[in-house]
């Protein structure tokens, strides 16, 4: 079951690294309409603008604590349905 946990915790890990420039921008093109200047239009033009004028830190800062909360939540869920799938394959539905 460790084998099911690991490998879940190590895919989410990577696909929250590869898609956290996405979750940056797409925070930044939510809170900028409170404040009622629209410096972003698109997410390419966000992602590009922050690149560019933050560098990689304004596009990975944060990623961290978000790293921290959402790879133990993949992690216990996927080993959460795996265990209760095999939990349940061990029971036969008979017909009277």
């Amino acid at each position: 079951k460790l084998v099911y946990f690991g490998s879940a915790a190590v895919a989410k890990g990577v696909a929250a690294m590869a898609t956290y420039p996405h979750e940056v921008a797409r925070t930044r093109l939510r809170e900028q309409a409170r404040d009622g200047v629209f410096k972003y239009k698109g997410m390419w033009q966000s992602i590009g603008l922050i690149g560019k004028e933050e560098g990689r830190k304004g596009l990975y800062g944060g990623m961290g604590v978000h790293l921290a909360k959402v790879v133990p939540n993949s992690a216990i869920m996927f080993l959460t349905y795996e265990v209760v799938n095999s939990w349940l394959s061990d029971f036969t539905v008979t017909e009277r």
